[in-house]
């Protein structure tokens, strides 16, 4: 009876604890730069940032990019609405002068 007992106390303390902290255990990104190639054939190098729960790519300057789901082309972000937007300047092509003198794009700590 005791071991009854004793296994399924331990059984539910296992699943507490691997239950609410495994979601905490996040793989990071893999470091280094890596080349990207826009459509048009134009590249660029950008690194992949954060976790598998948050995460983004900046290019070697520290802008964070992402890509516009219609163009297909990576552009330089902006922050609206708590979330990283295409901003319509093409990495590559377009200078985002506008962009630094607009908001803070360090997203490191």
């Amino acid at each position: 009876m005791i071991n009854k007992i004793f296994y399924r106390r331990l059984w539910i303390y296992w699943l507490l604890i691997f239950g609410f902290i495994s979601p905490l255990a996040a793989i990071p990104a893999r470091p280094g730069s890596r080349e990207i190639r826009q459509p048009d054939g134009t590249k660029f190098k950008a690194e992949q940032k954060g976790d598998e729960w948050f995460n983004w790519i900046e290019t070697e300057k520290k802008l964070p990019v992402v890509k516009n789901a219609e163009s297909g082309f990576y552009e330089y972000a902006l922050i609206k609405g708590g979330a990283l937007r295409a901003s319509g300047l093409r990495v590559g092509k377009e200078s985002p002068i506008r962009i630094l003198s607009t908001q803070d794009t360090n997203f490191q700590s």
